[in-house]
């Protein structure tokens, strides 16, 4: 068919399902972070915990000082939680810049939208966020003394486990989607 007026664009041809777009992107997310483990596994799974080890070594043993000095318990969590957002922002930032370029060619072309790119960095980072979260929470809570006093976890000590591995992980989500977002929204790189 000769080429006139009346050409028939190919997205009018119909594309692949959103299933398939989003299997296919955290299939790209694994590839490209098996492909730099700087930036992909380790790094994403190993900086929190060697922080964290690091600011244990800083505020050894908080318990037997009580709260009157600066290394106290709050001090301690409160440079944890810093800590936290501060790494995810910087792993949120290291994971999407492989994939800026190309998500905004892809978007303009209409393979998908901004939503389905962030599920699907979402699905690909959820079980190792999980796993750094864990290893970081057991790290701070175990290494600095804030624990039980002997050193087992009982159903109190599993508790406050918990309630810091949630805290951990909302703060993660949290700067890592705001880094996320804004370097989708910006589409300068020189901008971020």
């Amino acid at each position: 068919i000769p080429p006139g007026p009346y050409t028939l664009p190919l997205c009018a041809l119909g594309g692949p399902s959103a299933l398939s777009v989003l299997g296919t992107l955290t299939q790209r997310n694994f590839v490209v972070a098996w492909r730099s483990p700087l930036e992909g596994l380790a790094g994403r799974l190993l900086a929190l915990p060697l922080l964290f080890t690091i600011l244990v070594m800083a505020f050894w043993n908080v318990r037997e000082g009580g709260d009157a000095r600066l290394e106290s318990t709050a001090a301690l969590i409160h440079n944890g939680l810093l800590c936290t957002a501060m790494t995810a922002a910087l792993v949120g930032k290291c994971s999407i810049a492989t994939h800026r370029r190309r998500f905004h060619q892809e978007r303009w072309d209409g393979l998908y939208g901004g939503g389905l790119f962030v599920v699907a960095h979402w699905l690909y980072t959820l079980p190792l966020v999980l796993i750094t979260v864990v290893a970081s929470a057991s790290v701070l809570y175990f290494g600095s003394g804030i624990g039980s006093p002997e050193g087992e976890l009982v159903w109190d000590g599993l508790t406050e486990l918990s309630v810091l591995g949630c805290l951990l992980l909302s703060v993660w989500g949290f700067a890592e989607g705001l880094t996320l977002l804004l370097m989708l929204l910006v589409k300068d790189s020189f901008a971020v």
